[in-house]
């Protein structure tokens, strides 16, 4: 049985997490995450108690380590526990958004772009708002910047005039 670290994650980043890696997650051997779990990687202090987890957490295989043999290295700190969790959301971020920007360039509306991805990755639709929000913060953040998010925006606006009136 693998040594697996456990993190609590927004639910909707877990389904995705386990979508791609599988349930234990399992990052590629070559990967940045793994890199980064194996740089981060700790012997237990000894006063450490493992915590119960519940569903709430999403398991993570810990990689295999000449340097850092998971056997022993199997504890990972607050702060480093928060790095992971980090990375892992910028690339729930570029996923989402390099995504549902390709579709919606090639024609495909928002909703159904949405909609789509959210399915792919075996994401309940009650997240749906809560993923265009995100997406909307993005086009907003890069709308300031004089940025246009290939006509993305021009999308959303739409929707939001649609929705009033």
């Amino acid at each position: 049985m693998p040594v697996c670290i456990y993190l609590k994650l927004k639910p909707y980043v877990a389904q995705w997490l386990t979508s791609i890696y599988g349930n234990p997650v399992k990052f590629p051997a070559q990967s940045i995450e793994n890199a980064e779990i194996v740089r981060q990687l700790r012997v237990p202090p000894v006063f450490y108690k493992p915590q119960k987890y519940d569903d709430s957490y999403v398991a993570i295989v810990l990689p295999q380590s000449k340097r850092r043999p998971p056997e022993k290295y199997c504890f990972l700190t607050e702060q480093a526990k928060e790095s992971l969790v980090g990375l892992i959301k910028n690339n729930f971020d570029s996923d989402l958004k390099v995504s549902v920007r390709h579709m919606v360039c090639n024609g495909v509306s928002v909703t159904r772009a949405v909609h789509a991805w959210l399915r792919d990755h075996n994401i309940p639709v009650e997240y749906e708002e809560t993923i265009r929000t995100r997406i909307r913060r993005t086009v907003v953040m890069y709308k300031r910047k004089g940025v246009n998010y290939f006509h993305f925006d021009a999308k959303l606006e739409l929707k939001k005039i649609k929705k009033k009136g």
